[in-house]
C-alpha cells in the first residue's frame, strides 16, 4: 500500500475567477510583447539572414560589390523583420499557452486558464481552448498555406464572433465564448 500522498504538478488556482478587468490587461500586454518583441526579434534576424544572403552572393563581384549588397540586404531584412516577425512571435505565445495554459502576461499578472469550476486545468484542456481561442490566426494560417480564399471568409467569421464572445466576460460566469465552448476560465493563481 502506497501512503505517499499525491502530488499535483499543477498550481493550484483559486475558486475566485478573474474578470476582464485583469484579462484585458493581459491581452494588451501580451499584444505589447508581440508586437515589439516581433518587431526585434524579426528586425535583427531579417537584417542578419538577408544581409549574409545577399552579401554571400555577391561576394564574386568584389569586396565593395559585396559590401554594398551586405548593407541593402540588412536594410530589407530588417524592414522585413518588423512586419513578419510579430507574426512568428505570436505563434510562439499561441504554442505557449495551449501547452502551458498561461501567456506570458498572464505570469506576470499571475492568472491561468483553469477548468470552469475553478480547479487546475491539464494540457488536454488548454490545447483545446487555444485552438478556439486561435481559431481566427489558425484558419488564416491555412489560408495562406493552402491558398484556398474560403478558408479566409471562415478565419474572418470566426474572429468576428469570438470578438463578440469576448463581452461574455463582463457576466456572472466572468467567461468568454472559447471559454464556456472549452468548459474554461481564467483564475488568480494562489
Amino acid at each position: 500500500m502506497n501512503t505517499e500522498p499525491e502530488m499535483n504538478t499543477e498550481p493550484e488556482i483559486s475558486t475566485e475567477l478573474s474578470g476582464p478587468g485583469i484579462r484585458i490587461a493581459v491581452g494588451l500586454l501580451d499584444f505589447i510583447f508581440i508586437s515589439i518583441g516581433g518587431m526585434i526579434v524579426g528586425f535583427f534576424a531579417g537584417a542578419t539572414l538577408l544581409g549574409i544572403l545577399l552579401g554571400s552572393t555577391a561576394s564574386t563581384e568584389g569586396a565593395d560589390v559585396a559590401a554594398v549588397a551586405t548593407g541593402v540586404g540588412g536594410l530589407l531584412g530588417g524592414f522585413l523583420g518588423t512586419i513578419v516577425g510579430p507574426f512568428f512571435i505570436g505563434l510562439v505565445f499561441i504554442m505557449i499557452e495551449g501547452c502551458a495554459g498561461v501567456s506570458p502576461a498572464g505570469l506576470l499578472l499571475k492568472v491561468k486558464v483553469c477548468k470552469a469550476d475553478g480547479t487546475a486545468g491539464n494540457f488536454k484542456v488548454y490545447l483545446l481552448r487555444a485552438l478556439i481561442k486561435f481559431s481566427p490566426n489558425l484558419l488564416a494560417l491555412l489560408t495562406i498555406f493552402l491558398a484556398i480564399p474560403e478558408i479566409g471568409y471562415l478565419s474572418t467569421l470566426a474572429g468576428v464572433v469570438l470578438f463578440f464572445g469576448l463581452f461574455m466576460a463582463f457576466g456572472e460566469s466572468k467567461q468568454t465564448l472559447y471559454d464556456k465552448l472549452s468548459g474554461t476560465a481564467v483564475g488568480r493563481k494562489i
